[in-house]
Protein backbone atom coordinates (compact mmCIF):
# COMPACT_ATOMS: atom_id res chain seq x y z
CA UNK A 1 0.00 0.00 0.00
CA UNK A 2 2.87 2.41 1.20
CA UNK A 3 4.63 1.81 -2.27
CA UNK A 4 1.04 2.89 -4.47
CA UNK A 5 0.80 5.67 -2.42
CA UNK A 6 4.30 6.92 -3.13
CA UNK A 7 3.57 6.31 -7.19
CA UNK A 8 0.06 8.34 -7.08
CA UNK A 9 2.48 11.01 -5.08
CA UNK A 10 4.95 11.02 -7.68
CA UNK A 11 2.64 10.90 -11.23
CA UNK A 12 0.96 13.64 -8.83
CA UNK A 13 3.87 15.98 -8.73
CA UNK A 14 5.09 15.14 -12.42
CA UNK A 15 1.70 16.43 -13.66
CA UNK A 16 1.43 19.57 -11.16
CA UNK A 17 5.06 20.28 -12.81
CA UNK A 18 4.16 19.90 -16.43
CA UNK A 19 0.80 22.46 -15.66
CA UNK A 20 3.29 24.84 -14.08
CA UNK A 21 5.49 24.98 -17.22
CA UNK A 22 2.61 24.95 -19.97
CA UNK A 23 1.29 27.94 -17.77
CA UNK A 24 4.80 29.68 -17.73
CA UNK A 25 5.29 29.10 -21.59
CA UNK A 26 1.30 30.58 -22.03
CA UNK A 27 2.40 33.45 -20.46
CA UNK A 28 5.49 33.82 -22.08
CA UNK A 29 3.25 33.51 -25.53
CA UNK A 30 1.22 36.42 -24.15
CA UNK A 31 3.88 38.32 -23.23
CA UNK A 32 5.40 37.94 -26.47
CA UNK A 33 2.05 38.77 -27.72
CA UNK A 34 1.39 42.45 -25.72
CA UNK A 35 5.27 43.23 -26.92
CA UNK A 36 4.75 42.51 -30.67
CA UNK A 37 7.02 39.69 -30.72
CA UNK A 38 4.68 37.56 -32.85
CA UNK A 39 7.65 35.29 -34.07
CA UNK A 40 8.44 34.17 -30.63
CA UNK A 41 4.37 34.29 -29.58
CA UNK A 42 4.07 31.82 -32.68
CA UNK A 43 6.90 29.44 -31.16
CA UNK A 44 5.24 29.95 -27.93
CA UNK A 45 2.01 29.06 -29.22
CA UNK A 46 3.21 25.63 -31.17
CA UNK A 47 5.32 24.40 -27.67
CA UNK A 48 1.47 24.65 -26.22
CA UNK A 49 -0.56 22.78 -28.75
CA UNK A 50 1.63 20.42 -29.22
CA UNK A 51 1.87 19.76 -25.24
CA UNK A 52 -2.40 20.15 -25.24
CA UNK A 53 -3.26 19.83 -28.77
CA UNK A 54 -6.88 19.99 -27.66
CA UNK A 55 -6.89 23.36 -26.01
CA UNK A 56 -8.94 26.00 -27.59
CA UNK A 57 -7.24 29.05 -26.00
CA UNK A 58 -3.61 27.54 -27.06
CA UNK A 59 -5.07 27.06 -30.96
CA UNK A 60 -6.70 30.63 -31.13
CA UNK A 61 -3.56 31.95 -29.79
CA UNK A 62 -1.32 30.23 -32.29
CA UNK A 63 -3.57 31.40 -34.98
CA UNK A 64 -3.38 34.44 -34.13
CA UNK A 65 -0.11 34.93 -33.68
CA UNK A 66 0.91 33.67 -37.10
CA UNK A 67 -1.22 36.00 -39.00
CA UNK A 68 0.05 39.04 -36.57
CA UNK A 69 3.66 37.52 -37.57
CA UNK A 70 2.38 37.13 -40.94
CA UNK A 71 1.83 41.04 -41.23
CA UNK A 72 5.32 41.64 -39.59
CA UNK A 73 7.22 40.39 -42.08
CA UNK A 74 4.67 41.42 -45.06
CA UNK A 75 5.10 44.88 -44.11
CA UNK A 76 9.20 44.40 -43.37
CA UNK A 77 8.91 42.57 -46.68
CA UNK A 78 7.59 45.30 -48.13
CA UNK A 79 9.74 48.22 -46.94
CA UNK A 80 12.96 46.12 -48.16
CA UNK A 81 12.10 45.89 -51.09
CA UNK A 82 10.96 49.90 -51.50
CA UNK A 83 14.20 50.01 -50.52
CA UNK A 84 16.32 47.77 -53.13
CA UNK A 85 17.22 45.09 -51.04
CA UNK A 86 15.46 42.06 -52.70
CA UNK A 87 17.48 39.73 -51.26
CA UNK A 88 15.94 40.36 -47.50
CA UNK A 89 12.71 41.54 -49.17
CA UNK A 90 12.34 37.81 -50.84
CA UNK A 91 12.94 36.69 -47.48
CA UNK A 92 10.76 38.69 -45.21
CA UNK A 93 7.80 37.92 -47.33
CA UNK A 94 8.82 34.31 -47.82
CA UNK A 95 8.38 34.37 -43.66
CA UNK A 96 5.11 35.77 -44.78
CA UNK A 97 3.29 33.45 -46.81
CA UNK A 98 4.83 30.74 -44.52
CA UNK A 99 3.21 31.56 -41.61
CA UNK A 100 -0.29 32.83 -43.22
CA UNK A 101 -0.46 30.45 -46.23
CA UNK A 102 -4.04 31.74 -47.47
CA UNK A 103 -2.73 35.79 -47.63
CA UNK A 104 -3.03 35.87 -51.29
CA UNK A 105 -1.65 39.38 -51.40
CA UNK A 106 1.41 38.15 -49.79
CA UNK A 107 1.70 35.38 -52.02
CA UNK A 108 1.75 37.65 -55.31
CA UNK A 109 4.57 40.11 -53.57
CA UNK A 110 6.69 37.70 -52.74
CA UNK A 111 6.39 36.19 -56.31
CA UNK A 112 7.12 39.82 -57.77
CA UNK A 113 9.82 40.28 -55.29
CA UNK A 114 11.50 36.52 -55.99
CA UNK A 115 10.78 37.26 -59.72
CA UNK A 116 12.66 41.01 -59.42
CA UNK A 117 15.26 39.72 -57.65
CA UNK A 118 16.32 36.38 -60.00
CA UNK A 119 16.31 39.34 -62.94
CA UNK A 120 18.60 41.02 -61.06
CA UNK A 121 20.67 38.12 -60.37
CA UNK A 122 20.72 37.59 -63.95
CA UNK A 123 21.95 40.76 -65.32
CA UNK A 124 24.69 41.17 -62.42
CA UNK A 125 25.88 37.68 -63.21
CA UNK A 126 26.25 38.99 -67.09
CA UNK A 127 27.20 42.52 -67.29
CA UNK A 128 29.26 41.35 -70.89
CA UNK A 129 25.87 40.44 -72.35
CA UNK A 130 24.59 44.31 -70.77
CA UNK A 131 27.41 46.02 -72.38
CA UNK A 132 26.75 44.19 -75.56
CA UNK A 133 23.38 45.49 -75.75
CA UNK A 134 24.26 48.60 -75.06
CA UNK A 135 27.02 48.80 -78.00
CA UNK A 136 24.35 47.34 -80.52
CA UNK A 137 21.55 50.01 -78.89
CA UNK A 138 19.63 47.28 -77.91
CA UNK A 139 18.83 48.59 -74.01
Amino acid sequence: MRKWNVQVATVGLLLSLVGCSGYRSYQEAQLAEQTDNWDRAVLKYLELVERDPGNIRYKTGLIRARISASRQHFKRGRELRDAGDLERAVQQLHEAVRLDSTNQYAQAEFEKARDDLIAEQAESASPALADLKKKMGKD
